[in-house]
């Protein structure tokens, strides 16, 4: 009877800590997914930008040979 009830505590704690890492493992993989949005949405900003000071690079180039 003793071994038994070892055995079902065993059990236990072995389905109780494969629960807790199988929650761990989605919270992860919820935690890479929001990670995935945010880099794409730095690098769009990024870009964005980046084409603003190209526009604004070329602009200030044709003004300087406007000028001279």
């Amino acid at each position: 009877m003793k071994r038994v009830v070892i055995f079902i505590f065993i059990l236990l704690n072995v389905l109780s800590f494969s629960d807790t890492f199988n929650d761990n493992e989605d919270e992860r993989t919820i935690l890479r997914q929001e990670q995935r949005v945010e880099q794409e949405r730095l690098q769009k900003e990024f870009q964005k930008r980046e084409e603003d000071f190209n526009k604004l690079k070329l602009e200030k180039a044709e003004i300087s040979t406007t000028k001279t």
